[in-house]
Parts: structure tokens; sequence; C-alpha cells
């Protein structure tokens, strides 16, 4: 099976594992790893992971199936970075989805669920692993059962979450490390550290966890 991968940003927490997941089925099915939808050739799957640019209709019928591993539990948290925003509002049990890319955005049909439990103490590395091991197995299933499954609607009003930019992970003086611990923990200290600005100077802050 000719299996295409779209992540934007080769920075991304997630892009190392997609990297090892390529690896894994690269004996078995052409697999190739792109960070540009205009790269993308076509083929019967397309896994659209962490991809920030909204593909057209056009890329997506090069494929038999595109599909979307979608943090919330739609129709709910529709849009940008849903395991960030829910973090942030003091969930642990989370749900991800595996679903069809369609228009509008996060609006395809169901192929599959997990559950997952992120840890209130746990930190980006360790939310990151959690929520790229989800997504993995969620594309092995579509990839054993790419011709059985039956998808879902999805049914229920919708709610969406914005585009998260770097002004997301601001902190303000004043605030409590129990009011900002979950802003702390969900802010990718490469790409989007959490900062604050005191004097008229920005600040980094990078938090980490160490056990006695």
């Amino acid at each position: 099976m000719q299996i295409q991968l779209l992540c934007s940003d080769k920075k991304h927490a997630v892009y190392p594992a997609l990297q090892r997941w390529l690896e894994k089925w690269s004996d078995t099915h052409d697999i190739t790893l792109h960070s540009k939808s205009s790269t993308l050739t076509g083929g019967e799957l397309l896994f659209l992971i962490s991809a920030s640019e909204i593909v057209t209709l056009e890329v997506l019928g090069l494929f038999n199936v595109s599909l979307v591993v979608h943090g919330s539990d739609l129709p709910k948290g529709r849009g940008w970075s849903p395991v960030s925003w829910q973090l942030i509002e003091g969930k642990v049990d989370l749900t991800l989805f595996l679903i069809e890319a369609d228009i509008p955005v996060d609006s395809g049909r169901i192929w599959k669920k997990i559950d997952l439990r992120i840890e209130e103490t746990y930190l980006f590395e360790e939310i990151s692993n959690v929520v790229s091991a989800g997504t993995l197995e969620l594309m092995d299933f579509a990839v054993m059962n790419f011709s059985k499954v039956e998808p879902q609607v999805q049914v229920g009003e919708p709610t969406f979450y914005p585009k998260r930019s770097p002004n997301d992970s601001e902190i303000y003086p004043g605030q409590t490390v129990e009011e900002v611990f979950n802003l702390l923990r969900t802010c990718d200290p490469q790409r989007y550290p959490a900062f604050f600005t005191h004097k008229g100077r920005k600040f980094k802050l990078i938090i980490e966890g160490f056990d006695d």
C-alpha cells in the first residue's frame, strides 16, 4: 500500500515518532513523510498528523482515504491544539480520534477513538509521549483495518478551539505557580516556550521535574 504522511513542522514533538513508525512499516508498504502538501503525490492512504496547513480537496482527492488524528471528544473541541487547550482547562482524561479529513475541518467520519489519561503532573515531554503513542496506535489500526472499517458520522453540536500563537504562552508577574502550572507544562520549550516580560525585557521559563 502506498502511504504518505504530512506533518508540517519537523521540529514538532511527534515528528520523531512518525519517523519510527515509517521505519516499522517500510518493509511492507511504500511510505513517505512530507512537511508540505505541495509535495504529496497520492496513494491509498494519507495521514495528516499535526498538519498546520488546511489541505485542499484537490490534494485529498489524490488519495483513496485521508485521515486525521484529533485530540478531543468530537464534535466538541474541533480546531487547533485541542490537547493543550484541554490540559490548560485542567482535564486529565482525553479522547483521541481517528477521522476522515473533510471540510469543514475536523468534521469527518470517525474510524476509531481511544481514551488517554494525561496525569496532572506530566510535563511537555511526557504529554507528547502519551499523545504520540496514541497517535501511532491509531495509525496502526488504520493500516491493519484499511478495508474493513465502517466509519461513523459525528453526532452532536460542535465546539471549536482557536489556533494557539506564541502569545498564548505568556505568563504575567503576580500569577501563582498553581495558576500557571497547566500552561507551563503544555508549552513547547523549543518552539513556543512560556515567557514573561519584566522591565521591558522578555524572559523564557522552562519547567523540569525531578524526584528525590
